[in-house]
């Protein structure tokens, strides 16, 4: 194997940008948040690895479904119910690999989900020598229509309370892939949240290792990635619940061959004269 690389996990590379951010004006939009239950859990994991020379394999898979009253298969007066996935699977076989991953499940905090990965393969001399990796993440947020507001001081205001949300259906997934790579350094992000403004976010940035005297190189292989939304939304709280709006939006990045790769997609649902955005602050802490 050629150890001329030195793989450095942190890279900045730039060719594609997608993101799709969905802040409907007015009371008669897209999904509230789901409060979370009084009792939820905190899950936290990392893994810091290094193979020299050999194989490495690792999944995992989070599904958090929750409801503002029973979980179950019916859907309630002024129920909302949210759910928040993630799955992982990453093989490196015969070759130079590391890995850097962070892994928050937070019930109470936002964002309900975070993840951090980075990785950094060099394929070894077997004809095997190869990556794949994939990520995929996914919110829903299903409500039957409630006038029980927003949380937190925006949602004092006057003006907010007792205001009708009307029923919504919404379904988000995003995710990236690395295929037969051969060569790469690679960073994702992802991040859901539910109990507050729902949002979803996952964006990669890959590339080739830095090579002795700082110079860039190209990832090899196959790299995607991509998101897809589908949206409902009722007309008034009435128990008819006539439809209202349809949205839905898909689209797919991919490179074969030699690349430079970054792809960031985000999707926000908000309510401002439910959930009113907050000023505060101009200059955010890193």
């Amino acid at each position: 194997m050629d150890t001329t690389y030195r793989i450095r996990l942190i890279v900045a590379v730039a060719v594609a940008s997608v993101a799709l951010t969905i802040a409907v004006a007015g009371i008669a939009s897209a999904s509230p948040p789901v409060p979370a239950p009084n009792e939820t859990s905190l899950i936290e994991t990392s893994v810091d690895a290094t193979v020299y020379s050999g194989s490495y394999y690792e999944e995992e898979t989070f599904d958090w479904t929750y409801s503002t009253k029973e979980l179950n298969d019916t859907l309630e007066n002024d129920e909302r119910v949210a759910q928040i996935r993630y799955d992982e699977r990453t093989s490196a076989t015969d070759g130079y690999f590391e890995i850097k991953k962070g892994f928050t499940a937070d019930g109470q905090n936002t964002p309900n989900l975070k993840v951090d990965k980075k990785i950094g393969f060099i394929a070894g001399t077997a004809v095997t020598s190869s990556l794949d990796s994939t990520e995929n993440t996914g919110m829903t947020i299903v409500s039957e229509g409630d006038t029980a507001g927003g949380t937190g001081v925006p949602a004092l205001c006057p003006w907010a309370q007792g205001a009708c949300i009307p029923p919504t259906n919404e379904l988000v997934a995003a995710g990236s892939q690395l295929k037969d790579v051969t060569l790469v350094n690679s960073h994702t992000i992802t991040t859901v949240q539910t109990t507050e403004s729902p949002q979803l976010h996952h964006e990669i940035t890959a590339g080739g290792p830095t090579v002795e005297g700082g110079n860039m190189t190209a990832g090899m292989g196959t790299v995607a990635a991509g998101m897809k939304v589908s949206t409902m939304e009722g007309l008034n709280c009435n128990s008819t619940h006539p439809l209202a709006s349809r949205l839905t939006y898909s689209e797919l990045s991919r490179a074969t061959g030699m690349w430079d790769f970054y792809k960031s997609m985000t999707y926000t649902a908000q309510i401002p004269a439910i959930n009113l955005p907050s000023q505060y602050p101009i200059f955010p802490w890193p």
